[in-house]
């Protein structure tokens, strides 16, 4: 237990069999449905919509053949509420999504699945990235889900952010496939495909980069759109509506934007959506339509009736104010909000500076004809204002690991507080900030040193800009400049007094040199917000430094109680408990901050010296492989599971885990005492010598590299010196114990002719 603790009649006639024919399978009163969903697809990139570039056969294919919407709107540039909203019909005030991240679609709205299952359809999804895993509440009225994100080790894109998660296309619509050939054919199917290749970084396989040279973004398209082609062969023989819909699109630079989310221009909001097939007569729609209508349209055609209630209509038909908004610029960069309605040929942003465009005469969004069409913006802000579209509120808390996530990213919202998002200055009123950021997400593989230094120059620009000063704090923390951090979160906590997030992050740098002050500080996060997860989370861990054990535990068993999603309150109780040798307690709370697709950093690797020390080790090693799954550079995981084949005496494997430790840490005497006595107990004390002469030059009075040291010359036949290496061993461990007896065993040979080590203490 030390080791873990230390980290399942007779025969008649024979008749001839009767002749049986089968009878025919009864026709499917409804056709089949599969909406395709194309994450970061802007419309006019695509053939159908004009691209003399394209290479999307397929999708134009459908395009030609059935319904093509002209000016499709998304309704947020982002990928959860923008599906939200498909998925729904109603607008993100409505549904309460409206950034990634904050919130999950709610169990209380009907899912366009859920109507589909409700009618008698076989109904199967297949997510391509994490932002449309179950957790975002995607999974609603589907038979089956397929969303297991790949270990971020295998993740080309970005193995250490599992917000990065992806699966490629080919994957998505291989497990939609294998589903479908699951299904009795008299069945009608509901499908679901989320294709998300041609999101950031754009890395088209080598192929098709080819078809697209110097252009990666449409290359990936062009990827996309070969997926797209095997969907639709697959249903060749069946009646089949397809509905396929971008959720937003991306800038490629204009306006200064390079990606999507903080704008809503027609880059990122203008989508691409078709139907095709079954009850569909072809044609083109240029009237503006919302992604709020993609639900009771598709309803319409499959014959099925929409819930009550919906902002979006059936198209086309009855016209609708296709709506977008982003609050991305109030809550990451303290500058006015973007929100859009369009009507006929015009559309408007509307903000401090409205912005007003004819789409068609310029799709390019350059002409602002606000101020000589003075009436056409009252009317049109008019059209926003019936609509009743709130601001948001405060989403829910995130945990201190998701925070980070979302950070890396550049998803750093705050909250507004007090602050009315509409006061807010325009963002047209800072073109250098903007352009400061945009050329910064465009480097944004430097090192830290050269972003702190832009971010210190954009902060020069807009102090308040909340987004740029977290990034900031985090990068000092990174950097190892913790006396800068914290100089920096006491300014911001002065900047936002309304938000938890700084006074939370302030407490956790400050809790292990100075906990009392760092209790103090999650008192004032909380008395924002009390239900800030790392707040709760840094609170319990400073109670328990400053010795307040019954306080900590009794608010953290409530905190988790009230919340069980807060992976590292969970983590902290359960290393409480396993500290303490109440090892079932322990497991319970491991077990909770362990699940999830981001597990607590250090909670898989606590659970699994429970579960090693309570006779449990294949599963350990599951669960350390797959924190090595997720984290590859992990020396406790890879130190930790090094034990664990010690332990079970599997030497081989552990000598593959010892290595990797000592290659994550060359200046590390202890793992390449590891490695040696790994070595020892195979026999091949050649091997061990020099790696264990390297420990010792590491650290030369450490009495158990010597010990071993002795065992190893006792076994090279040499008894005399490894007898004085021995005694040498014996008095540094002395010393360093302050105990009276020899801590050691009486002789350097290892007992019983064992290849286990001797060590001091006799274990």
């Amino acid at each position: 237990m030390w080791l873990w603790l230390s980290i399942a009649c007779e025969f008649g006639e024979v008749a001839k069999p009767a002749v049986v024919t089968a009878p025919a399978a009864a026709p499917r009163a409804r056709p089949d449905v599969v909406v395709i969903t194309l994450d970061t697809t802007r419309a006019d990139r695509l053939g159908a919509y004009g691209h003399a570039s394209a290479r999307t056969d397929s999708i134009d294919a459908l395009a030609a053949a059935g319904l093509r919407f002209d000016h499709a709107y998304s309704v947020v540039p982002l990928t959860i509420p923008a599906h939200a909203t498909l998925f729904t019909g109603l607008f993100p005030f409505h549904t309460e999504v409206r950034d990634n991240g904050a919130t999950p679609l709610h169990e209380r709205f009907t899912t366009l699945a859920e109507v589909f299952q409700g009618a008698g359809y076989a109904t199967a999804g297949s997510a391509a990235a994490f932002v449309t895993t179950r957790q975002w509440g995607f999974a609603q009225g589907f038979d089956a889900y397929f969303d297991e994100m790949p270990p971020r080790v295998e993740q080309a894109k970005a193995a250490q952010n599992y917000w990065h998660s992806e699966r490629p296309g080919e994957l998505v619509v291989g497990d939609a496939l294998a589903w479908l050939a699951t299904v009795p054919e008299e069945k009608p199917v509901f499908l679901w495909v989320h294709l998300y290749d041609a999101h950031l970084p754009y890395r088209p396989p080598d192929s098709y980069a080819k078809l697209q040279p110097g252009r990666p973004y449409d290359a990936e398209l062009a990827y996309v759109d070969d997926q797209v082609g095997r969907l639709v062969d697959a249903f060749a023989d069946r009646s089949t509506l397809f509905a396929l819909i971008g959720d937003h699109g991306e800038s490629l630079g204009e306006h200064d934007e390079g990606e999507h989310g903080l704008y809503t221009y027609d880059a990122t909001q203008r989508v691409p959506w078709i139907l095709s097939g079954a009850g569909v007569k072809p044609g083109v729609v240029a009237q503006p339509v919302s992604g709020a209508d993609f639900m009771p349209t598709v309803l319409s055609l499959a014959g099925l009736d929409a819930p009550a209630g919906l902002d979006g209509k059936v198209q086309p038909g009855t016209p609708t104010v296709p709506y977008a908004e982003s609050y991305q610029l109030s809550d990451r960069l303290r500058l006015a909000p973007h929100r859009m309605v369009a009507e006929g040929t015009l559309k408007l942003i509307v903000k401090p500076r409205p912005e007003l465009y004819d789409i068609v005469a310029d799709p390019g969004e350059r002409t602002n004809l606000a101020e000589l069409r003075p009436d056409d913006v009252t009317r049109l802000t008019g059209l926003l204002d019936g609509l009743g579209a709130t601001p948001p509120t405060r989403g829910g808390s995130l945990d201190a690991a998701t925070v980070a996530q979302l950070e890396a990213l550049g998803y750093v919202s705050g909250a507004t507080g007090a602050v009315d998002p509409f006061s807010l200055p325009d963002p047209l009123d800072y073109p250098q900030l903007m352009s400061g950021i945009n050329e910064m997400e465009r480097q944004r593989t430097k090192e830290s040193k050269d972003t702190i230094k832009a971010l210190k120059r954009l902060l020069k620009l807009k102090p308040d800009a909340y987004e740029l000063r977290m990034r900031m704090s985090g990068l000092l923390m990174k950097s190892q400049r913790m006396d800068e951090a914290k100089i920096f979160l006491a300014e911001t906590t002065r900047l936002f007094p309304d938000d938890p997030r700084p006074f939370a992050q302030l407490a956790a740098v400050t809790q292990r040199e100075n906990p009392v002050r760092a209790l103090e500080l999650a008192g004032q996060a909380l008395d924002v917000d009390p239900k800030d997860r790392t707040a709760r989370e840094v609170s319990v861990t400073c109670q328990l430094l400053v010795g307040l054990d019954e306080d900590a535990i009794t608010a953290g068993t409530t905190w988790f109680e009230e919340d069980p999603d807060n992976l590292g309150l969970a983590a902290v109780l359960g290393n409480y408990w396993m500290r303490r040798g109440e090892f079932a307690r322990a497991e319970v709370y491991l077990r909770a901050a362990s699940a999830g697709a981001n597990p607590n950093a250090s909670a898989r690797i606590q659970l699994a010296a429970v579960l090693g020390g309570t006779g449990r080790a294949a599963e350990a090693v599951t669960l350390l492989e797959a924190e090595l799954g997720d984290h590859p550079q992990s020396v406790e995981a890879w130190r930790a599971l090094s034990r664990v084949y010690a332990d079970e005496r599997d030497y081989q494997s552990q000598l593959v885990a010892a290595r990797r430790v000592v290659t994550l840490e060359p200046e590390s005497a202890p793992a390449r005492l590891a490695l040696a006595q790994c070595l020892f107990n195979q026999g091949d004390f050649a091997a061990a010598g020099p790696i264990l002469s390297e420990a010792e030059s590491l650290a030369p009075e450490n009495p158990d590299i010597l010990l071993l040291q002795a065992n190893l010359l006792e076994k090279q036949g040499q008894p005399e010196a490894g007898r004085a290496l021995f005694l040498k061993a014996e008095a540094l461990h002395k010393a360093r114990t302050g105990q009276g007896e020899a801590a050691v065993p009486a002789k350097p040979a290892v007992p019983g002719g064992s290849n286990v080590v001797a060590r001091p203490g006799g274990k």
